[in-house]
């Protein structure tokens, strides 16, 4: 008798606590995962979200691995660059519903701010490739996926086979454009990161960036929850909901850095269903 006191014991305990965490779960925020730039965009967004629903939403990670997080059942949806190389193992690994394009940021031909290549102002990567060429100058290579949009300028502008103007090198992100101002270079570098971090290339400044070709498409992926113990998927579904609709994308259309007058976020989102 005191036997089966103690397993009933047990057992009232471990469904309280468990229907205690399925109560917690159910009353805690959407939970985001983001590669570490999507929160300038983001912040607005979810401020406006807040105000039109009850569904609460906050940032929980930003860096490079988002997708660790939410593996570890600690997000409930990822936003990162469709061409991140773990989102498609994320997704085919199940561990991901159908990324959606939310929006794009983008990169940016940065140079030294005097310009000798003179090519502030232009719309048109190629040309600005094919005057830093023909100028003398240099431009430095970016292992943070730019150095494939280096090719296709490069290519288009009918300078593939001059690989003089071209500092070529292993360094990426942060590095790479130190090293690009402390030799004079040009280099395609991401706008957010340049302008949050302005001390990391001092002469330097954002010179061609009207071009589509530099706009990084940017996804939100939402946890499974067959796979993903505890995610939130029809609340998460309500945000990205929200991040599709046409309010939302105006608003990314019209956000603009502080001091600067330019674009560097772009609406970017298509649906598949006009009923998703």
């Amino acid at each position: 008798m005191k036997i089966s006191r103690i397993i009933l014991i047990f057992l009232l305990t471990f469904l309280s606590a468990q229907a205690s965490a399925q109560a917690e779960a159910a009353n805690r925020p959407v939970r985001i995962a983001a590669v570490n730039i999507a929160d300038d965009m983001l912040k607005p967004l979810i401020d406006q979200f807040h105000k039109s629903g009850s569904t609460r939403v906050k940032i929980v990670y930003t860096g490079n691995d988002p997708f660790s997080v939410a593996r570890a059942g600690e997000a409930d949806m990822v936003i990162a660059h469709y061409g991140h190389p773990v989102v498609q193992g994320f997704v085919e690994a199940g561990y991901g519903l159908f990324p959606r394009p939310v929006f794009a940021n983008q990169v940016a031909i940065i140079g030294p701010a005097i310009d000798p290549a003179k090519i502030k102002g232009l719309s048109d990567g190629a040309e600005a490739i094919r005057r830093i060429a023909n100028a003398g100058e240099k431009i430095h290579t970016n292992g943070h996926g730019a150095n494939y949009l280096l090719d296709l300028l490069s290519i288009s502008a009918g300078m593939q086979g001059n690989a003089d103007f071209v500092i070529k090198s292993d360094l990426a992100g942060k590095a790479a454009i130190q090293s690009a101002a402390k030799q004079g270079a040009y280099i395609i570098w991401g706008v957010p990161p340049f302008i949050r971090q302005p001390s990391i290339s001092s002469g330097m400044d954002i010179l061609v960036s009207a071009d589509p070709a530099f706009q990084r498409i940017m996804v939100s992926i939402l946890a499974n929850p067959d796979r993903i113990t505890g995610a939130r998927a029809a609340e998460a579904r309500e945000f990205e909901r929200y991040l599709l609709s046409p309010a939302a994308q105006a608003l990314v259309r019209a956000f603009r850095y502080p001091g600067h007058e330019a674009q560097f976020w772009w609406p970017a989102a298509r649906h598949n269903s006009q009923t998703d």
